[in-house]
């Protein structure tokens, strides 16, 4: 379906329905890998896609001036301005977002890395290929100028998946595959129906695309939707792997002396010690002091000293408040 307001404000000539097909699928993937940051809150996400716009809107804002001086048709100059803010606009999201950390709980699977280096060498041949409007290099018929205009959407593509691999992480990669995603839904259906009736030269073309598209689209669905640590109802990974609250110490452990003795408790148990006659080990001495064992504030003997509560005002102390001190009993303890 084509909507008639997006035909009107292509200044473009000659622009077949399979090419405003293929239009409709850059702008699906641009919005869902969009879409896929801002949900997720990956803002670090978001320079690829500024990147991406760019590579595409510079040159064909470019490509836009220089036919509407040819031809001088006020639409397609129109248009080469609406491209000029596009870039500028990619430019600013680029500036923003880079600086912003991404984060690597996640990494990025090997065979979507793998796959990545694949798509970009793909992407760098066909696209310098329309570029350089060599004819039958996409499986129907274009103008040689809509060859330059989809040639650096192809260029693009290939820097947004170029900057998955500078920065990789599963939360980069994510967006990449949720864009191919929305590419392969809208080109999957038009090309197998083309398929029967495509012309000679292009049926080679064409099965290859559509055998690019299906492999894409397995693997996105794979990674956003099956595997266990991807998929997108698992949460992103920040807050997959944000801590348990911690317990909270019992109002005996508000006192001083217990604040002192878990701040400097030895990560292990000590051997038990001779404390006034008596055989009594560390564990056993804080345990008298502030009500419960170490062993009910955690089991692995490593979060305390990042859980412990600042004298009754309920703040938890950092760990440069929890370093050893060489406190007379606990060298005795020693």
């Amino acid at each position: 379906m084509q909507l008639p307001f997006a035909v009107n404000i292509w200044p473009f000539p000659e622009t077949t329905p399979l090419t405003f097909i293929f239009i409709s699928s850059i702008f699906a993937a641009a919005a869902a890998s969009t879409l896929w940051a801002a949900a997720s809150e990956n803002y670090g996400a978001l320079a690829g896609i500024g990147l991406d716009y760019l590579v595409i809107l510079t040159p064909v804002a470019i490509l836009s001036f220089q036919q509407g001086a040819i031809s001088g048709n006020p639409r397609m100059t129109a248009y080469g301005i609406a491209c000029l803010f596009g870039s500028f606009f990619g430019l600013g999201l680029l500036l923003w977002s880079i600086r912003i950390p991404i984060d690597n709980t996640i990494p990025m699977p090997g065979l979507v890395r793998w796959s990545f280096v694949l798509f970009i060498i793909a992407l760098l041949i066909v696209s310098s290929r329309l570029i350089l409007k060599v004819p039958n290099v996409i499986p129907w018929k274009i103008t040689p100028e809509l060859s330059a205009v989809i040639g650096w959407m192809f260029l693009g593509a290939a820097m947004y998946f170029a900057y998955a691999l500078v920065r990789p992480s599963w939360v980069n990669a994510a967006g990449q595959l949720a864009g191919f995603l929305a590419y392969d839904v809208v080109l999957i259906v038009p090309f197998l129906q083309r398929l029967p009736t495509v012309a000679p030269e292009h049926q080679v073309g064409l099965i290859i695309y559509i055998a690019v598209i299906c492999y894409s689209g397995l693997l996105a669905i794979y990674y956003l939707l099956i595997h266990k640590s991807t998929r997108l109802w698992a949460g992103t990974p920040a807050k997959q792997n944000s801590p348990e609250p911690g317990p909270t110490l019992p109002s005996s452990a508000n006192s001083p002396r217990a604040v002192n003795m878990l701040c400097n408790r030895p990560a292990a148990l000590a051997p038990p010690a001779q404390l006034g006659g008596q055989g009594v080990s560390v564990d056993r001495l804080i345990q008298a002091e502030v009500g419960v064992s170490f062993e009910q504030l955690d089991q692995d003997r490593r979060r305390p000293r990042r859980l412990l509560l600042a004298q009754g005002d309920g703040r938890r102390l950092s760990p440069a408040s929890s370093r050893r001190t060489n406190t007379p009993w606990m060298t005795q303890a020693r």
